[in-house]
């Protein structure tokens, strides 16, 4: 699907993760954006989000009711909502320390509570949770066992699973 030159081909040939939204197109996510595929007329349509994502990499695209959640490697996480057309960026801010550690995101996943866990490139993870807005981390320090961050996912015992670069970690968010 990729036509250099042509609008309506997909952005790149590094597809990094596609996505099925709640209206049953398909989200993808390349190393050079965000597309949406058309079945229709066989075509794609770009987001580039003022500029936000022109040249940077989608890793991860959740889908939950109106709202894409991307992971990219170079804005860190941008929440946009399908209906609205309208997104909200979590960037790392060095002088906040409430801010993501980091703008190069590997992977996302939403636990039960609609938390955001985010997993960096080698910051450990980043939670934003929805009650006050800003992140807590886990990092090495904390005991995981890499700050590479590959996957994550929660059981319904509510622990959440990681994915590293050195091995598998678990987490309970009740205790941090």
């Amino acid at each position: 699907y990729l036509n250099p030159g042509q609008s309506s081909s997909v952005l790149h040939n590094v597809v990094n993760a596609v996505c099925l939204d709640a209206a049953g197109n398909l989200r993808v996510g390349t190393g050079a954006g965000l597309s949406k595929y058309n079945p229709e007329t066989d075509n794609f349509t770009h987001y580039d989000m003022g500029g936000l994502l022109v040249d940077n990499s989608v890793n991860k695209i959740i889908n939950k009711g109106d709202k894409l959640y991307l992971g990219t490697t170079k804005t860190g996480v941008i929440i946009y909502d399908i209906r609205t057309q309208e997104h909200q960026v979590y960037s790392h801010d060095p002088h906040n320390p409430q801010s993501i550690g980091h703008n190069h995101i590997r992977t996302l996943s939403l636990d039960k509570d609609n938390n955001l866990w985010a997993g960096t490139h080698h910051n450990g993870i980043y939670v934003l949770n929805y009650g006050d807005r800003h992140f807590i981390s886990y990092t090495e320090k904390d005991g995981l066992t890499s700050d590479y961050i590959r996957c994550i996912t929660q059981l319904p015992d509510g622990k959440i699973w990681v994915g590293t670069y050195n091995g598998l970690n678990f987490i309970d968010p009740q205790t941090k």
